[in-house]
């Protein structure tokens, strides 16, 4: 299933711009397959989607590595965060 397209004028609605074009080659006789691998969400996100949306058949690519676990702190010095209430101004090539 794929979301329709979004219009605002009502003018194109009248030339069949309202159907995907998706839906427009199924309704012309091109047989739909299901992309049944997806890349972007984690394992435990796709899971519900999969089951939900696909009956189980969607998976995930198992090409991919897990990511890291970052380190609680990257920086070898500590940092100050100080807050600035006034407005930049040019000061050469520079803004301060």
């Amino acid at each position: 299933c794929q979301l329709p397209p979004t219009v605002k004028s009502e003018s194109p609605y009248s030339a069949g711009l309202k159907m995907s074009l998706f839906e427009r080659l199924a309704l012309y006789g091109l047989r739909p397959i299901m992309l049944n691998t997806q890349y972007r969400m984690h394992p435990l996100l796709s899971a519900f989607p999969s089951e939900q949306f696909y009956d189980g058949q969607l998976s995930d690519d198992k090409t991919k590595t897990p990511a890291k676990k970052a380190k609680a702190w990257v920086f070898k010095e500590p940092l100050v965060v100080a807050p600035v209430f006034t407005a930049e101004s040019p000061k050469g090539t520079s803004h301060m």
